[in-house]
């Protein structure tokens, strides 16, 4: 394992893809979620750039919701924002 620094301590590994189940996977050190605080549970988000062949794993960020908030209304939400998530990005591309 080598270390460089650039605004953050960089820490890069080899490891082998391995075949789970029908997918493909890989395993990382338990250093690497001991550092990000991630533990069996937590969710991750993949950021994929074809074009440098990179991915990054980075832990999601817990939101909290008020405890009043109407749960039927964040489905409602969560079905509309899914509905129209391509016109969305559209908007977003002009």
């Amino acid at each position: 394992m080598t270390a460089n620094t650039r605004h953050m301590e960089t820490q890069k590994i080899e490891r082998k893809v391995t075949k789970i189940g029908n997918s493909l996977g890989l395993t990382l050190p338990q250093e690497f979620y001991t550092t990000l605080n991630i533990k069996q549970g937590d969710v991750v988000s993949l950021e994929i750039n074809k074009e440098n062949e990179q991915i990054v794993i980075k832990k999601s960020k817990k939101i909290s919701m008020p405890e009043d908030l109407n749960p039927k209304f964040l489905e409602s939400l969560n079905r509309t924002l899914n509905k129209f998530d391509g016109a969305f990005k559209d908007l977003v591309n002009r």
